[in-house]
């Protein structure tokens, strides 16, 4: 999963906590998105990791197809993102809102971005493979068959991935992707706190989330305070997203979609409360998650446990929804649980 050259130069777990530090670096970004937007609607957006796609796309082009430096391109992803995330406000969201409708009716419509960008993401990516002949993305065959119960139906699915460790740098012996996935996350966490704790834009965040009538009589545009949350969001997952393949092996249609049980879990894990809280609930599960099976596999050999890495974050939700709903003890600030507000 991690970057295999960095770990065959590395000893030890080395390389298992540098990936640990990165995946909850990432995931404080997708975490951050994640709460600001159920904040704003008391909904959770499934479509939060979908634009992760986009952000591995546009680096790949900038980095492997232009041949400039991955980190130019994060300006450019973070500006992708955000104005993808806002179009899909304004042409979903924004209507459903205006009608009144449910928690429920914008969970499934976030759910159905999802849906839509891993399609579009599929057919870029098979452009790219087919217009660089290969050179961009490697294609990855998957068989599946099918049981109608009078015949099988044999699918093949093409998914396409890269990795783009070797572009990375050195600084002072630690590879430039830890160092900038720290200041971000960490940098990002800080923005969003003083935001939301520390400024009137928290305020009015409440105002339309609580009672957007109330806050149009007293001058307060509450669309306006939405699309620049999702805007917020959007450059987040982007960002995410661009900085993944420089540590990990990325599939643009695919890696979203794992990355949504692990945002759903940190998600839960801190209530949906105030920053830190994401912060500090995205690096449990990187810890839970990627830690614990490497500490399996490189003292005692047990290859086949990262076969078993994605029930983890399941593992998680479940057991979060079960003892502690509003997540853990005295972070969720929010006044309603999940289950209340679906």
């Amino acid at each position: 999963m991690y970057y295999m050259e960095e770990r065959e130069r590395s000893n030890g777990l080395i390389p298992v906590i540098t990936a640990v530090i990165i995946y909850g670096c990432l995931l404080t970004l997708l975490n951050l998105g994640f709460t600001l937007i159920y904040e704003a609607h008391k909904a959770p957006n499934f479509g939060q990791t979908a634009l992760m796609g986009f952000g591995m796309l546009l680096i790949l082009v900038f980095s492997r197809g232009l041949g400039l430096s991955p980190y130019l391109g994060l300006p450019m992803s973070a500006l992708l993102g955000g104005a993808l995330s806002y179009l899909l406000y304004r042409c979903s969201i924004r209507p459903l809102v205006s009608r009144s409708s449910s928690p429920l009716s914008l969970a499934i419509a976030m759910l159905s971005h999802q849906i839509i960008l891993i399609g579009v993401l599929g057919v870029i990516s098979w452009w790219l493979w087919e217009s660089s002949h290969g050179f961009l993305l490697h294609p990855a065959v998957s068989r599946r068959v099918w049981d109608t119960g009078i015949t099988y139906l044999q699918s093949v699915f093409y998914e396409y991935r890269f990795i783009l460790g070797g572009e990375d740098v050195e600084v002072l012996g630690l590879r430039l992707i830890l160092l900038m996935s720290l200041l971000i996350a960490f940098g990002s966490t800080l923005l969003v706190e003083l935001m939301l704790r520390h400024g009137d834009f928290g305020v009015a965040l409440r105002a339309a989330s609580e009672n957007p009538e109330l806050a149009m009589v007293v001058g307060l545009n509450p669309y306006r305070v939405q699309g620049l949350i999702w805007m917020l969001a959007g450059c987040l997952s982007a960002i995410a997203g661009a900085l993944y393949p420089l540590w990990f092996c990325s599939y643009p249609t695919l890696t979203p979609l794992r990355m949504m049980n692990s945002l759903l879990a940190a998600g839960l894990l801190s209530g949906f409360g105030p920053p830190l809280s994401a912060l500090a609930s995205s690096f449990i599960v990187s810890v839970l998650e990627l830690l614990i099976p490497g500490l399996l596999f490189y003292p005692l050999g047990v290859e086949w446990i990262g076969e078993y890495r994605p029930l983890i974050p399941i593992l998680i939700i479940a057991v979060v929804l079960l003892l502690r709903s509003r997540g853990a003890p005295g972070w969720g600030v929010s006044p309603h649980s999940v289950e209340g507000d679906l």
